[in-house]
């Protein structure tokens, strides 16, 4: 990667207590998160994506702080902003480091106009205080996102889906930050409407020279709009790249599983496309995480290392790392044929 990091993650890890009973004792541990590193360069966009369970929006909420991290740390722009022993993040990060949820019905308040959802961020971090100076900046904020400034008075009732969500790009942009955290940002809307709002968080991205991470089970979204993707598995990055070369040459047989469900619209597509006959299950329980390479119970290319040993991540071209025993060169006289 060759743009400057804003963003370092380093041994992530997110671990939730399972607590039962009158005196609510710890019965188990959800392993979210298990040693996840990666960093994203100022203005590209970084795809985190995999199953539902796969640790995903548990990463994006440690992020943002709403979760402290059980181990590991998180730079930003050079500055340690979490870490176990780390309770208050600095407002300076607060402002620069954004958020776009999922459902824009659930994230605005049915109870306060467009102007009163823009107007607190506006007071608390660009530090506006007068009625007028307040409406002309949430103007300029509705005039980014394609919303005339009439819908100030609006409540988000009054709105469609792709609506709302523009207001609340546009809420996330009042603090004027530097990294926005896109957490499904289309999966709640119309397909009609996806597309306009993807075209929009790109224009911004160049407009502003905006950091995006972006949190998706949607491949299809990744490959049109990620600049790199990380692919999750029960709380591991198992894969990750460039997106052109790893949608062009998968290694892991998890993300070949991935693609291999993607629907595709031309013979071109379907050609490149990974077959993958095997049956693959279910994943297990994040409760009781299997030994060894977490994908090995569903993986058709497992043999007796994959159940007794992690594997490291093993270079497979230019930014191109997977964390599978095929793929390490110590093993190849007893592994089975690797994926191609």
């Amino acid at each position: 990667m060759t743009a400057e990091p804003i963003l370092r993650v380093e041994g992530l890890v997110k671990h939730f207590p399972i607590r039962r009973g009158f005196w609510l004792r710890r019965v188990g541990t959800v392993h979210a998160v298990n040693g996840i590193s990666f960093t994203v360069g100022r203005g590209e966009t970084l795809g985190l994506v995999g199953e539902s369970g796969s640790g995903k929006t548990t990463v994006a909420m440690v992020v943002l702080g709403v979760y402290p991290p059980t181990a590991g740390e998180i730079w930003f722009e050079g500055q340690r902003i979490a870490a176990p022993e780390l309770r208050v993040r600095p407002l300076a990060v607060r402002r620069a480091v954004q958020v776009v949820f999922q459902d824009p019905g659930s994230s605005l308040n049915p109870r306060r106009t467009v102007f009163q959802a823009l107007e607190l961020p506006l007071r608390l971090h660009a530090g506006l205080r007068t009625r007028a100076a307040l409406e002309r900046r949430a103007a300029e904020l509705l005039e980014m996102v394609e919303l005339p400034p009439e819908f100030l008075g609006r409540f988000p009732a009054a709105l469609s889906g792709g609506q709302r969500q523009r207001v609340a790009i546009a809420r996330a942009l009042a603090t004027g930050p530097r990294l926005l955290v896109l957490d499904e940002p289309t999966s709640a809307l119309d397909v009609s409407v996806q597309g306009k709002i993807l075209t929009l968080l790109m224009t911004l991205q160049r407009r502003l020279g905006l950091t995006y991470l972006l949190i998706s089970h949607d491949l299809s979204l990744m490959r049109n709009v990620a600049t790199r993707v990380a692919v999750l598995y029960l709380g591991r990055v198992v894969e990750e790249g460039p997106t052109d070369r790893l949608f062009a040459a998968p290694r892991h047989p998890y993300t070949q599983m991935l693609l291999s469900a993607v629907p595709v619209v031309s013979e071109e597509e379907e050609r490149i496309k990974p077959r993958w006959e095997a049956p693959v299950g279910e994943a297990p329980s994040a409760v009781a995480l299997p030994p060894g390479c977490v994908f090995h119970p569903r993986c058709p290319f497992a043999w007796g290392v994959c159940a007794v040993r992690d594997p490291a991540a093993v270079a497979v071209g230019p930014g191109h790392t997977v964390r599978c025993h095929l793929y390490d060169p110590a093993l190849a006289p007893t592994r089975p044929v690797a994926v191609t």
